[in-house]
């Protein structure tokens, strides 16, 4: 094959290959680590988290206490610190899964059955001062009570108000798009595969040469994720929200900061690999280069290559052993158009 056109079909690999690259990563990340449940677990279990969490929730149910008229602490005292972790996580972990598309609807229940003992215990208590049995009205009112305590303990717990996006049917189009994202991800993962074949048949005397070709396309490509990350580090993007809501807003920040922390040490990680693989590409180059001098020092003091009977179309070079390419003796600085 002409070198130009070898030189050219290489280059349009390697950006292809680099395309893929960024492609599976990105993907990789939002199936991995923006739907993914434990993403936001480690920050659901933080101290800080839950006082503001709490603060919040003890507020909501005050207020919808009073319009009850019950005492606030009946509802309050029920409702502690492990319950809260419970409450976040199942509901972290059905939200995921109706964003993935794994279920039909979100379907976040709680344990609610301190709440509601205590609660049928005040009314017990009502009844039978006001000298009346505890009938199906007060039944009524306590389902009534637990299913509006539910609704504001999941819109607190949750960074998205879950009634707003089931709703307005976000979630179905999310779900929609989030539920393919493993399927193209395998898909670009199988491109980058072929292309890096592709890279290898392009070089048939030089199997080494992939080697530099794809390293040098995962160190684009692990530019390219890196800088973003940087921006938006810099930029104090995740603290740019101005969320009402307290334990929101910090949940926010945090998955958000955690998340762009990821991001950048994916494109960390793909750089020093790349260099990883461009290094000991070079180094081994160097190597046989090096080795190949000192054969034909060697064969200079003692008698040339000329009388030896080389496999036809080797050995064309008195001065060169037919295990390394002429181009690799003459220029030793790795050119572009003459990598092993």
């Amino acid at each position: 094959m002409n070198k130009t056109l070898q030189f050219i079909l290489q280059c349009l690999i390697a950006l292809l290959l680099t395309f893929a690259l960024i492609l599976f990563q990105t993907l990789f990340f939002v199936d991995r680590i923006i739907f993914n449940s434990n993403t936001y677990s480690q920050y659901l279990n933080q101290a800080t988290y839950f006082s503001k969490l709490t603060d919040e929730i003890d507020g909501k149910l005050t207020e919808m206490c009073t319009l009850y008229n019950i005492p606030a602490k009946v509802m309050t005292d029920a409702l502690n610190d492990d319950q809260l972790k419970t409450f976040g996580q199942d509901a972290t972990v059905q939200y995921i899964k109706y964003f993935r598309g794994e279920t039909d609807s979100y379907t976040a229940t709680y344990d609610m059955t301190k709440i509601r003992a205590s609660l049928e215990a005040y009314l017990h208590s009502v009844a039978a001062s006001s000298g009346t049995d505890y009938n199906t009205v007060y039944a009524g009112n306590v389902d009534a009570i637990i299913l509006t305590a539910q609704e504001t303990i999941d819109g607190l717990v949750m960074v998205v108000d879950p009634s707003l996006v089931t709703t307005t049917g976000i979630g179905k189009r999310i779900a929609s798009v989030v539920s393919r994202v493993p399927t193209f991800e395998m898909i670009a993962l199988a491109a980058a595969v072929v292309l890096v074949l592709a890279q290898w048949a392009l070089n048939p005397r030089h199997r080494k040469r992939t080697i530099w070709w794809c390293g040098s396309s995962l160190l684009v490509s692990g530019i390219l994720i890196l800088i973003p990350g940087l921006y938006l580090t810099f930029t104090h993007a995740a603290s740019g929200f101005g969320l009402q809501s307290e334990s929101v807003q910090w949940i926010t920040e945090h998955c958000i900061g955690g998340m762009i922390t990821i991001w950048i040490i994916m494109g960390i990680v793909s750089i020093l690999v790349a260099a990883g693989l461009m290094v000991y590409y070079a180094m081994d180059r160097q190597r046989r280069v090096n080795k190949s001098k000192s054969q034909s020092h060697h064969h200079h003091r003692h008698g040339s290559y000329q009388d030896v009977i080389w496999p036809v179309g080797q050995g064309t070079n008195q001065d060169i052993p037919p295990s390394v390419d002429d181009g690799e003796i003459k220029t030793p600085s790795l050119p572009v158009d003459r990598m092993d």
